[in-house]
């Protein structure tokens, strides 16, 4: 029997009204809330007499086994286990399907309701908003003509794109018709325009206390007399009112005395900045003005709206028409049957003695107003607010905090608080509570820190157990580092840094804490993990723990549409589509290629040009195995993908390229989704359309990948992170702005500030009304990403190592609660800021490291792996190292081009059209080149004039090596490379890489070398190198 704390024993048996239990990160939560439901049934309540919710599928199964596993304990409880099978223990979204199931015949609805993925849906949203736009065409809709001639250019494409991803998030509302007529009806009422000018002049008022702190501050590095002189300089500004900023435009700061130190000329331009940035304001002209200017976009927001309003209606229509639904309509249906229904309410309500919801945090507007109609002042909710980190997925925290404040007063309900972690050593709990004494509070991180969240230590098992010559403080390692003259960025020394002191502490042999035997035993490499805010460098720190030869395994999701996989299907469905046309284009001859050099096929370079040339394509397996293929205007997708799967032997061909268990997840994926496109009842068109979506468009359609479980250090994000704990905890890529792109897009919809449009001002890109939802929405994020830090650095059970770059920082001014400054804190945009913050409180913890002594290298980039037995046992070390650059590899660089900038429709079709190029100077016949048989004058001219480029002048007395494939040995290393074209002559060799677009990146330099370096140790001639730009037509020696 567990020894539990004061509180947690409370936690366990308090009832008689709501509950809301505070617990911290390691406070035992999960076993308190399981050993309350044992408590429960001791008292009476049968086990299928609660509700308990969990925030996963996941979560859910392992508190129904803990339960289980408590009743097996006690045999005069027994019959409850045949009631924990029929129990509701499960998610939201599962229990909101169940109530839609049991009382569809209310929303006059079939019982048999499809949950369908978000991108299917997606599909055919776009055609509804493209049938709406004709429409309002036809009508001749003044309004609408007004918004086109504002918005639109060339085409109404942009404009599409952006009331398509607004008319998606006003969907996401649970009151999303409210919220229309709201803003129709309300929102340009003269008291909201009021209130908006009221908060106006405080958003004002507040930038010039930003200012004035910055002047109180410039005695720390200029003297008496150049001080007041800036004082003066900005006094007019100060004392003006909103009216009169457009007054002050031309003030200036005076010149910084001569000789001054860098420091002070940085304050001084931070000082401008600000400077700068209030008078900017003055754009938006007098109080009147800006009232106009906001009442001047009233017929822009209704039109969208009313656009906005039919897009709903249509979807809404189509979903019931076809019976397919998403969770989140489901979760608004289900509360429309509460709604309208007060017995349904009451049922539900007499239904359950107590309903229980695990990480209450992360709790959204839709679940709080369902729980509110069923509940009997018996909910018991569990979380921990400075762990809601699913602002993006809806989640509101407010709600948590809300409920926390009103019940610390016992109104409405009753608080508790788990505040002793039994996770953590008492130095990383120390750490911890002193950054977050000094970051977090109520304002910014939602939680009063300091007051009542620092974390107790619990765990006094620790005390006894310890290294004395170890350091359980957390380290802070920052470094200098310049790519100019190290040629290295900051990831690649933040990746070696940690690689280096893994190793050491491997090397060192030091011990961790085992929780099943409460004893210290060496460390493995399965006590170290690296948490990461996201997953850029993921493949950097495999190549580079490859080289070091420390094992890593990488745990994140899967991206359906970041696989080859969908690739490969889509081709074969255009494929498909292009022989029962009998249509032998472009298109046709680039799937042909694709899907003959992959795995299923395996046909070299040269049998796809001879077919290609020769135009023998039904000859082949390929051809045939697919033209074998019938009736394809009356099959189903479903139908279609099991034949591509069983005419190709697709899952008998896996062993080829290994990874069988996530490869079969993916294609398993797939096929959900063409089952689903069936029961809508598209056309394989569709499919190929809709495959093609996914790419271009990166929709993320995730899925569960398999890990292996050996011996590793695990690397893995923060999101993801959550729930785990690993002894040794290292922090890095901290030193990134956060992401704040949503700030970007035209139209914005907001609870508070409906709907933002552009200002109609001449020259001003904004909106008062944007200025200040800007305002709330940083933040917002700044309060998630401070939870967010929290996170990470709670996960760690004996020690942290935080590396980031070395920042010259200043002592940032505390508030009466001993909190850094509010208004400094807003300028917090990167995780590392939270660091750099403190830096001048806990300075003793941080510690320089030398980057020359890291042992960095370019080396790591041929990947390294090691041969293992049968057995599981390593033989003598085989090191391979690749330097092979493969067209799936182009594919993704070329749409990650495509998503990082808006391109015009030219540029995306060049992006498209240079895969298809690399493709044919892959098969050409470079001596006699027949260009005949290219249909493409685009690709042609391209091709053409590479072939005109003076490096190949003199080509037809070389000797020509397409695709040549190499392997040598080096210093017990074999290499592996593949070059794209070498032209041998007498007297030198080139060598010749094909890129899309870009040919300065080192990464292509030292790819180069490689190559060079074999070939010249297999011959006297003198080597070349070179890129060549397919899309800019330029070449580069390197």
């Amino acid at each position: 029997m567990p020894k539990w704390t004061k509180e947690q024993e409370e936690a366990i048996v308090k009832s008689g009204s709501n509950i809301i239990v505070s617990a911290g990160a390691g406070s035992g939560k999960t076993a308190v809330l399981s050993e309350r439901v044992i408590n429960k049934i001791q008292n009476g309540i049968h086990v299928n007499e609660l509700l308990i919710l969990t925030f996963t599928r996941a979560a859910a199964d392992e508190m129904k086994d803990r339960i289980r596993k408590k009743i097996d304990k006690l045999p005069e409880f027994k019959d409850e286990l045949t009631l924990l099978s029929s129990a509701y223990i499960t998610t939201f979204d599962s229990f909101a399907l169940s109530v839609v199931k049991k009382y569809h015949y209310l929303l006059n609805i079939s019982s048999n309701i499809a949950i369908t993925d978000e991108s299917i849906v997606k599909l055919e949203q776009k055609k509804i908003l493209d049938n709406i736009f004709e429409e309002l065409y036809k009508e001749k809709n003044e309004n609408f003509i007004n918004l086109i001639k504002k918005y639109c250019i060339k085409n109404d494409k942009s404009l599409k794109t952006n009331i398509l991803s607004l008319c998606n998030k006003i969907s996401d509302y649970i009151d999303r018709d409210d919220f229309i007529d709201d803003v129709i009806n309300n929102f340009y009422e003269e008291k909201n325009i009021n209130n908006l000018l009221t908060k106006y002049k405080e958003f004002i008022n507040d930038k010039k206390k930003e200012i004035m702190l910055e002047l109180d501050n410039m005695n720390m590095y200029f003297d008496y007399d150049y001080c007041m002189a800036l004082q003066n300089s900005c006094l007019g500004l100060l004392n003006a009112d909103i009216d009169e900023l457009h007054l002050y435009e031309s003030v200036k700061l005076p010149s910084a005395p001569r000789g001054s130190e860098e420091e002070a000329k940085a304050a001084k331009a931070n000082l401008k900045k600000l400077l700068d940035d209030l008078k900017s304001y003055g754009d938006y002209g007098t109080l009147e003005d800006i009232k106009n200017d906001i009442l001047s976009t009233k017929e822009t927001v209704f039109t969208i709206l009313n656009i906005v309003k039919r897009y709903l209606s249509k979807v809404e229509q189509y979903k019931q028409d076809n019976n397919i639904y998403t969770f989140s309509d489901i979760s608004r249906l289900s509360i429309k049957i509460l709604k309208e229904n007060e017995s349904v309410r009451n049922e539900l309500r007499d239904s359950f003695k107590e309903i229980m919801i695990d990480e209450y945090q992360d709790t959204n507007d839709v679940q709080d107003i369902f729980i509110s109609m069923i509940a009997n002042d018996n909910v018991y909710m569990v979380g921990d607010i400075k762990q809601s980190i699913y602002r993006f997925r809806g989640s509101n925290p407010n709600i948590f905090k809300e409920k926390y404040s009103n019940y610390s007063c016992n109104n409405g309900g009753y608080k508790i608080d788990l505040i002793k972690n039994f996770r953590s050593r008492f130095e990383v709990l120390d750490n911890i509570n002193k950054v977050f004494d000094l970051i977090m509070d109520s304002n910014l991180g939602s939680a009063e820190y300091k007051e009542t969240h620092e974390m107790v230590y619990g765990n006094t098992a620790y005390d006894t157990e310890k290294m004395n010559d170890f350091d359980y403080d957390f380290e802070v390692l920052e470094y200098m580092n310049n790519k100019k003259e190290t040629g290295f960025d900051n990831s690649e020394v933040e990746i070696f840094t940690i690689a280096k002191d893994i190793k050491n502490k491997m090397k060192n042999k030091i011990k961790v804490f085992d929780k099943e035997t409460s004893k210290l035993r060496e460390a493995t490499y399965n006590d170290f993990v690296i948490i990461l805010d996201r997953s850029k460098y993921f493949d950097t720190y495999k190549k580079i723990f490859e080289y070091l030869d420390i094992p890593l395994t990488i745990l994140k999701d899967g991206k359906l549409n970041a696989s080859t996989d969908i690739y490969l299907i889509k081709n074969i469905v255009d494929l498909i589509i292009h022989i029962n046309e009998n249509n032998f284009n472009e298109e046709f001859k680039y799937d042909f290629t694709s899907i003959g050099r992959s795995f299923l096929y395996e046909y070299t370079d040269e049998y796809i040009f001879d077919t290609i040339n020769s135009k023998n394509y039904k000859d082949t397996t390929l051809y045939k195995d697919f033209s074998s293929i019938k009736n394809i205007n009356i099959k189903t997708s479903s139908e279609l993908f099991n034949d591509i799967l069983d005419i190709t032997d697709f899952y008998n061909k896996l062993y080829k390229i290994g990874d069988y268990e996530n490869t079969n997840v993916r294609i398993e994926t797939i096929s959900k989704l063409s089952s689903s496109l069936s029961t809508l009842g598209l056309s394989i068109i569709d499919f190929r359309d809709y495959l093609n979506e996914i790419i271009e468009t990166k929709q993320e359609i995730k899925y569960t990948t398999f890990s292996s479980n050996s011996d590793s250090v695990k690397i893995l994000t923060i999101h993801k992170s959550k729930g785990l704990e690993y002894p040794v905890c290292y922090f890095a890529d901290l030193d990134h702005e956060f992401n704040t792109s949503e700030l970007k897009d035209k139209f914005i919809c907001d609870k508070s500030y409906g709907l933002i449009v552009p200002s109609n001002i001449e020259e001003v890109t904004s909106s008062v009304v944007k200025e200040l939802y800007k305002k709330d929405f940083i933040k917002e994020e700044i309060s998630e990403k401070i939870r967010l830090f929290y996170v990470a650095l709670t996960r760690a059970r004996e020690k942290m190592i935080i590396v980031l770059p070395e920042k010259e920082t200043k002592k940032l001014e505390k508030n009466d609660n001993g909190v850094i400054e509010e208004i400094r804190r807003l300028k917090f945009m990167k995780l590392s800021d939270f660091m750099y913050g403190v830096k001048d409180y806990l300075g003793n913890y941080f510690k320089s490291i030398d980057v020359t002594k890291l042992g960095l290298t370019k080396d790591y980039q041929y990947s390294k792996s090691i041969n293992i037995k049968e057995n599981n046992t390593i033989t003598d070390d085989i090191n391979v190292e690749e330097i092979n650059i493969q067209n799936d590899i182009i594919e993704d660089k070329h749409f990650s081009k495509e998503s990082n900038k808006v391109s015009t429709k030219e540029e995306i079709k060049m992006m498209n059209y240079g895969t298809k190029i690399h493709e044919y100077l892959e098969l050409i016949d470079y001596k006699n080149p027949n260009l005949s048989l290219i249909e493409d004058n685009f690709i042609k001219t391209k091709i053409e004039k590479f072939l005109n480029n003076s490096l190949l002048e003199n080509i037809k007395d070389s000797n020509i090596y397409h695709e040549y494939e190499f392997f040598y040995e080096k210093d017990n290393t074999n290499y592996h490379g593949i070059i794209d074209l070498m032209l041998e002559y007498d007297s030198h060799i080139d060598i010749i890489d094909f890129k899309l677009k870009n040919v300065v990146d080192d990464n292509y330099k030292n790819q180069l070398n490689g190559y060079k370096n074999y070939i010249e140790s297999i011959t006297n001639k003198k080597v070349n190198t070179y890129l060549y730009s397919i899309l800019n037509e330029d070449i580069k020696e390197i």
